[in-house]
């Protein structure tokens, strides 16, 4: 847990350098690269037989990674909206926003729904040991 924590609170000072240097978008892509290929090694590496340090690293590169992968979509929409309200004249945050809220609610229901089929076609009953 503590990990964790150590690694958010690295992580978003970092990404806010990272975004205000390079764009938000290449921020979010190249987080998402890297998490996709360090990912695969921490399941390697979860065997046993590496150092705790060794894990530790790796656990914590991946944290970071993933801090950035969920920080940087909110700024990326909020650049959407200014640029829509530059061209259009019109601002319409709440409308971007909420769609957004509606979007992120449906989806994780759906996966909430999708991860219970999942478990009972597996046969998992809940309760049980």
């Amino acid at each position: 847990m503590g990990m964790n924590l150590a690694a958010c609170a690295v992580s978003v000072p970092l990404v806010k350098k990272l975004c205000v240097r390079a764009s938000p978008g290449r921020v979010f892509t190249g987080a998402s690269a890297s998490l996709g290929a360090l990912l695969p090694l921490l399941g390697v590496i979860s065997g046993g037989g590496e150092s705790p340090a060794f894990v530790g690293a790796m656990t914590v590169m991946v944290l970071a990674f993933l801090a950035c992968v969920y920080i940087t979509p909110p700024v990326l929409l909020s650049e959407v909206v200014e640029l829509d309200a530059r061209v259009t004249g019109e601002r319409k945050e709440a409308t971007y926003f909420g769609f957004n809220g509606v979007v992120l609610k449906g989806s994780l229901a759906l996966a909430a729904a999708l991860l219970s089929v999942l478990f009972h076609s597996f046969g998992y009953e809940p309760g049980w040991s």
